[in-house]
């Protein structure tokens, strides 16, 4: 083939390439030949192979194994598994908080929902009570109780289904499952104390009006 005004010999056809395909469309001439007649003064790109897990020693040593002339060279190295790993671990657990997050929030409106609806429902109860003579004082200790109850129990099952997928999940992709009780008991107790303050204003509205309203509302 003549390459330029220089006629070369072929010695070999590319198949294929694992890195760069652009090379399939290029021609191969020995170092001493792109010196010699194509003016090279030095290559623009060096590109090494290492064994797998020494690529950071060969980055290191590059420059020097490159000899004198290799001070214009920038010395690019893969990324490795290490380094991927640690992204890709970043990047789940800022989704997983993230998902935490939103699941927190989710919860504390079933939690405030499910009480006011709860005790609004129970307004001609309420007011049937106080017609009997029961303060105000009792009525708020009794459903503070009860919803501080349905509160620990919803937080309990729900914190039991949580850690029973985590294992799940774990045991079905060969993992290792690190499980703590400091976020169980965290969502338990935020739960417990969410429910305490939404009984507590929910139950002083519901007696606000007047008891016969109520007993009228029964009949």
């Amino acid at each position: 083939i003549v390459v330029g005004d220089e006629p070369h010999v072929v010695i070999g056809i590319l198949d294929g390439v694992e890195r760069r395909n652009d090379l399939l469309g290029a021609v191969f001439v020995p170092e001493s030949t792109a010196t010699a007649r194509f003016g090279l003064d030095a290559p623009d790109r060096v590109l090494l192979e290492s064994a797998v897990g020494q690529a950071e020693p060969v980055t290191r040593d590059a420059l020097v194994a490159l000899g004198p002339g290799s001070t214009s060279f920038v010395v690019d190295a893969p990324t490795t598994a290490v380094d991927v790993r640690t992204e890709v671990g970043d990047t789940l657990d800022e989704l997983f908080v993230a998902l935490g997050i939103a699941l927190a929030v989710l919860g504390a409106v079933v939690v405030v929902v499910t009480v006011s609806v709860r005790i609004r429902a129970r307004r001609a109860e309420i007011g049937l009570r106080r017609a009997f003579g029961a303060r105000r004082g009792q009525l708020v200790t009794q459903l503070v109780v009860e919803s501080g109850v349905l509160a620990v129990v919803g937080a309990l099952i729900g914190a039991a289904v949580g850690m029973l997928t985590v294992l799940g999940i774990a045991a079905w992709a060969d993992w290792s499952a690190a499980l703590g009780v400091v976020y169980p008991l965290a969502a338990i107790a935020a739960a417990l104390v969410l429910a305490i303050l939404v009984a507590i204003i929910a139950t002083l509205r519901a007696t606000r009006g007047e008891p016969a309203d109520a007993v009228r509302s029964l009949g």
